[in-house]
């Protein structure tokens, strides 16, 4: 499953593990969530249920919620902190490694190793001009998460 990103300044798409992989990055380098706001179909959704708030802890659940400008630049801050320290280089090359391609999606690797793989290892290489294109995205406003 996946998740969307969509603001004014566009989308940004991942994955449920790398999305929750960034929030936890963040948290780690110092971001504190804000808090998102609910939805705007909120109301209707609960309009049975009058006592149901919205819970803003809520990051995951793909309702639409919303991460305001503030707190984006705030995840952005945080993840950017360790973005010098990211290898240019591929540190996962030779680690039982298979790429997997299937008809219209993109490929993807998957790790046959045992070995724990460091978000360095993980955000490095490869993966690192796309860690800093999200950077990027949550440098250029909120957003909504779908």
């Amino acid at each position: 499953m996946g998740i969307l990103l969509r603001g004014q300044h566009g989308e940004f798409a991942l994955n449920n593990r790398g999305w929750v992989s960034l929030l936890r990055l963040g948290w780690d380098r110092g971001w504190r969530p804000a808090g998102t706001s609910p939805p705007p179909a909120w109301e209707q959704i609960t309009s049975n249920d009058p006592g149901r708030r919205w819970n803003p802890a809520d990051y995951v659940t793909c309702k639409g919620q919303k991460v305001s400008a503030a707190d984006a630049a705030r995840l952005a801050e945080a993840l950017g902190s360790i973005l010098e320290d990211l290898p240019t280089h591929d540190s996962l090359v030779g680690e039982g490694i298979t790429r997997v391609s299937a008809p219209g999606c993109p490929p993807w690797l998957y790790f046959s190793t045992d070995r724990p793989i460091s978000q360095f290892e993980a955000l490095g290489g490869p993966n690192k001009d796309a860690y800093e294109a999200f950077i990027r995205f949550c440098r250029s406003g909120g957003f909504a998460i779908w």
